[in-house]
C-alpha cells in the first residue's frame, strides 16, 4: 500500500469511527421516542455504511481505487440514510474525510511506483 493509500484508509478510518460515535449517540437520544420509529432502518443503514466506509480502505484483496470508489459511495449513502432519520448528528462531519481520504486513496492507486 503505498503512502497516499495509507493516509487514505487512515481518514476514512477516522471518518467512520466518528459516523458509528454520531449514530450510536443518535440512537441514545431518540432511540425510545415513538416518533423516530418507523424510521429507525434509516439510523441502522447510517450505522452499516459509515462502517463500509470505515473498513473499506483497509480490505486486503480491494484495489485502492475501488476502495476509494467504496469510501466515496457508502459514506454519502450513509449520509443521506441520516437525513431522514434524525438530522442533529455530527455523521455530516465525517462526509469530507472520506472524500478527502477516497481522493488520497484513488491518487495512491495511480502514482509511480519507485523502485
Amino acid at each position: 500500500m503505498a503512502g497516499m493509500s495509507r493516509i487514505g484508509a487512515f481518514l476514512g478510518l477516522v471518518g467512520g469511527a466518528l459516523a458509528v460515535v454520531c449514530v450510536v449517540s443518535g440512537f441514545m437520544d431518540i432511540g425510545a421516542d415513538p416518533l423516530y420509529q418507523s424510521r429507525a432502518g434509516f439510523g441502522v443503514a447510517a450505522l452499516a455504511l459509515g462502517l463500509i466506509a470505515g473498513i473499506s480502505g483497509f480490505l486486503p484483496r480491494l484495489h485502492p481505487a475501488a476502495a476509494s470508489a467504496l469510501m466515496f459511495i457508502a459514506g454519502t449513502l450513509g449520509f443521506l440514510a441520516t437525513l431522514p432519520w434524525y438530522i442533529n448528528t455530527f455523521y455530516v462531519a465525517a462526509l469530507p474525510l472520506w472524500i478527502v481520504g477516497a481522493a488520497f486513496m484513488l491518487f495512491g492507486a495511480f502514482s509511480p511506483r519507485r523502485a
